[in-house]
């Protein structure tokens, strides 16, 4: 496995604008997703970056890396990298394919371990999971975006548009037309991580102050 550069473009919309996407345009897949995510006293959210291991039915569970470049108007440039979960978590073998966690040294295979103590990362911790709904759109006949609909942990639902091709005219021209569909759209600045990280801070946050005696307001 080899790192790759991910140059992508990502729209959040609103919950009207993602059924009004779903319904006038075709349909080709549906796929519910299990994100399980990793960290180490956050200093990948920080990053912007993500660890995950992802779970689809059908298919096997895949690790992916993403670490930001650059990011400007919603198009992120991401360094990524991506393998079953079998073949990046080396010596684990004998776990489920999310364990509690993960030394990057020992467990992971030469290429997540480099990149992930490049960033400073020696431990990696299961932080928690969070689900997508995902649907593969085309838009007449001129390409194809990528439309989820996620659950955060504080039971907020959040919608992006995904635009990853090769072509990149032909994603900005993809862009475009979901922008003219999606009027709400606008450019999302926060990875899925990186959101899933704020909803867990204010869940945390929320049972912190539920559990005060003689709480008040003044």
């Amino acid at each position: 496995m080899q790192s790759k550069l991910e140059v992508e473009t990502k729209l959040e919309i609103s919950h009207l604008d993602f059924t009004r996407l779903l319904s006038d345009n075709l349909i080709k897949k549906t796929t519910e997703q299990l994100n399980i995510y990793y960290d180490f006293n956050w200093i990948l959210a920080a990053a912007s970056a993500t660890f995950r291991i992802r779970i689809a039915s059908g298919r096997p569970a895949v690790a992916t890396l993403k670490i930001p470049l650059h990011t400007q108007n919603g198009q992120r440039t991401s360094r990524e990298f991506e393998t079953p979960a079998s073949q990046a978590i080396a010596s684990c073998s004998h776990v489920a394919n999310s364990p509690r966690k993960l030394d990057v040294k020992s467990h992971l295979t030469p290429i997540f371990r480099d990149a992930l103590l490049g960033l400073n990362i020696p431990l990696l911790d299961r932080v928690g999971y969070m689900r997508n709904t995902r649907h593969v759109l085309e838009l007449v006949d001129v390409g194809c975006i990528e439309v989820d609909w996620v659950r955060l942990p504080d039971g907020r639902n959040f919608y992006e548009v995904e635009i990853e091709h090769d072509d990149l005219d032909l994603q900005r021209h993809l862009a475009h037309m979901v922008i003219k569909q999606a009027p709400s759209a606008r450019p999302s600045t926060l990875s899925k991580f990186e959101r899933f990280q704020r909803a867990v801070a204010a869940v945390r946050q929320s049972d912190c102050w539920r559990s005060l005696p003689n709480r008040s307001l003044v």
